[in-house]
């Protein structure tokens, strides 16, 4: 077995913990402790400028929801919260943009053998949409659609 599909088996052993029980927290989620823990965002936005020529705004607009929720954000965590925006012009009139969420633990530690271990990223959530249609609003569809996956993050650390 070559190193990628070792780590790739690790990851997803530690990953794995069966089912959840409705309303259940998963377990690879439950290391992560609201009270005592924080996020450090990452935003990227690769949204063609005719579609999204003010991204900025959605980041605060996320920052600010993730505050008022409870979560701590910080500017340097295990846990890493990526925020992507990428799409492009369809014609004139319209864009095609996908907003993404990816909660990840850095510094995971998986066995590649029993002489020798790594360090790696863990995913631990993650959700997409894909937005598409007239340019007008698109900013608001983008925040609201932020929102709304914010919230099912902050569902699933509860």
């Amino acid at each position: 077995m070559n190193l990628r599909n070792t780590l790739l088996a690790a990851a997803i052993l530690i990953a794995w913990t069966g089912p959840a029980e409705p309303g259940e927290k998963p377990e690879f989620l439950a290391a992560f402790d609201p009270a005592t823990d924080a996020i450090q965002l990452e935003f990227e936005n690769q949204v063609d400028p005719a579609c999204f020529w003010q991204p900025y705004p959605l980041r605060d607009a996320i920052i600010a929801e993730l505050e008022g929720l409870g979560v701590r954000l910080t500017a340097s965590s295990l846990y890493v919260l990526d925020v992507m925006s990428w799409g492009l012009e369809t014609d004139d009139f319209h864009c095609a943009v996908v907003l993404e969420m990816k909660l990840r633990r850095h510094g995971v530690r998986a066995e590649v053998s029993p002489e020798r271990t790594v360090s790696t990223d863990l995913l631990l959530w993650d959700e997409s949409e894909m937005l598409f249609g007239p340019k007008i609003h698109l900013q608001e569809r983008l925040e609201k659609k932020a929102f709304e996956q914010v919230g099912n993050l902050y569902e699933a650390l509860r």
